[in-house]
């Protein structure tokens, strides 16, 4: 790319992040966070597959990226996950996958959900531009 071209784009970020009056860290936070909301076997599987998926790939292909600014963050309205296998399994799997840097939010709802953050029922907000929806 050209100095020319890369001034183009430069300006162009720049006024994006003017007009939304974010920070590029605060972008960077909400790119890296992957919401998942659902606890069942389908929540809890994607859950699975995509933190190992985004921290490998970072590993691999982006040395500029800390694996520690990833956040997968999967959101259940009961107590606990996977409600159709036994409590054991679900223990089992919540503490693997936290072991792993999976941050649960359990006994929440999503009350709404946009294209750059998603508000839970209890009012916080989470900035992410990531949403898999995998609960009723």
């Amino acid at each position: 790319m050209t100095k020319k071209a890369w001034k183009k784009v430069k300006t162009k970020q720049n006024i994006f992040f003017k007009k939304r009056r974010i920070s590029r860290t605060d972008i960077k936070k909400s790119l890296l966070t992957f919401v998942v909301v659902g606890g069942g076997f389908s929540g809890i599987e994607t859950v699975g597959a995509l933190n190992d998926f985004v921290r490998e790939t970072i590993a691999t292909f982006y040395k500029n990226i800390d694996g520690k600014d990833v956040r997968v963050v999967p959101i259940e309205g009961e107590d606990k996950i996977m409600n159709e296998a036994d409590s054991e399994l679900g223990t089992f799997v919540l503490k693997r996958l936290e072991e792993r840097g999976v941050e649960f939010i359990l006994n929440t709802f999503v009350d709404s959900a946009s294209k750059d953050h998603i508000r839970l029922a209890s009012g916080i907000t989470i900035p992410t531009y990531t949403v898999v929806w995998t609960g009723v």
